[in-house]
């Protein structure tokens, strides 16, 4: 068996989390039509947050396992060979 790991990028995340943070604390009082930036800071600090989460759930190691079976017939000649694989946990391919 071997695990296969895929790399999480956090910067996207924390980035749309540190704008949000920025519009939250940092703009008072503005609003752009009818939404205050700081209710759009905080709908961006959510969003940062649950594409943290979704990358790391995503990037969870998988298990792969291969069964290989060979059959060779009574008189030598003929060789077949049968390669299974399965894959266990994770999420689908990305």
């Amino acid at each position: 068996m071997r695990t296969t790991n895929r790399a999480v990028s956090i910067g996207g995340p924390i980035a749309l989390a540190v704008i949000g943070a920025l519009l939250m604390f940092a703009v008072t009082d503005t609003q752009v039509g009818p939404l205050k930036l700081q209710t759009l800071g905080i709908i961006l600090i959510v969003a940062g947050i649950v594409w943290l989460a979704l990358g790391f759930v995503a990037a969870k190691p998988r298990t792969v396992a291969s069964v290989k079976t060979e059959a060779v017939s009574p008189d030598g000649n003929q060789r077949e060979v049968r390669t299974e694989s399965q894959v266990d946990g994770g999420v689908g391919p990305l």
